[in-house]
């Protein structure tokens, strides 16, 4: 008896149909990340997401960075800190904005500190950064007693030029001790870059 070739056909387009089908059903469509103009001040806490921006042309890698803060003056409750981003890379480049900044604790997870960027002392502008120079920036924090439930509680400051909270961490000149985990912050605020370091503090 000879066998019929279409019936042959008819089940193995069936299992690639539904093949197919099972392979398209787990697909997922990436929603746009929220964008916010680089010269405009906003109050957030750094997003947690784990993606980076890619710098455009002519923009510093965070790679080529290191970052270092220095109180600068010390209030009842404020206290100012100078922010230093030096240019380890190979090439000049560009920063324009804010530095996203984020407490952490001793565990080294990132604490939920009310932040702020502000247009101190002045608004954003594109600052150069030559190949082993820096640009600067002026913070300031409201300090708090830890037994505040409001108050936030760490030993370093993670740092990215993206938004996210990042594990890069700053180094902290003449701040408290990391073992001590006495760094306090009520809120937060950042200052844009600046290419002197002359008033990024006056404020």
């Amino acid at each position: 008896m000879s066998r019929n070739p279409f019936l042959t056909a008819v089940p193995v387009l069936a299992l690639l149909t539904t093949l197919t089908a099972c392979a398209g059903s787990t697909e997922e469509t990436a929603e746009p990340a929220a964008a916010s103009p680089a010269g405009k001040p906003a109050t957030s806490r750094p997003a947690t997401a784990t993606t980076t921006r890619v710098p455009v042309k002519g923009e510093c890698a965070a790679a080529d960075l290191a970052v270092s803060i220095s109180p600068q003056q010390t209030g009842e409750t404020d206290e100012l800190g100078m922010v230093i981003i030096t240019n380890n890379g190979r090439r000049n480049c560009t920063v324009k904005g804010w530095l996203t900044l984020a407490l952490h604790n001793a565990a080294g997870e990132p604490v939920d500190v009310p932040t702020q960027n502000v247009n101190e002392p002045g608004a954003p502008t594109t600052v150069k950064i030559q190949k082993g120079g820096s640009a600067f920036a002026g913070i300031k924090w409201t300090q708090c007693d830890k037994s505040d439930a409001a108050c936030g509680v760490g030993n370093a400051i993670g740092w990215s030029l993206d938004g996210t909270v990042k594990d890069t961490f700053a180094e902290l000149d003449s701040l408290p001790d990391p073992e001590q985990n006495t760094l306090t912050m009520k809120a937060l605020k950042v200052g844009t870059f600046q290419p002197v370091r002359q008033g990024v503090v006056a404020w």
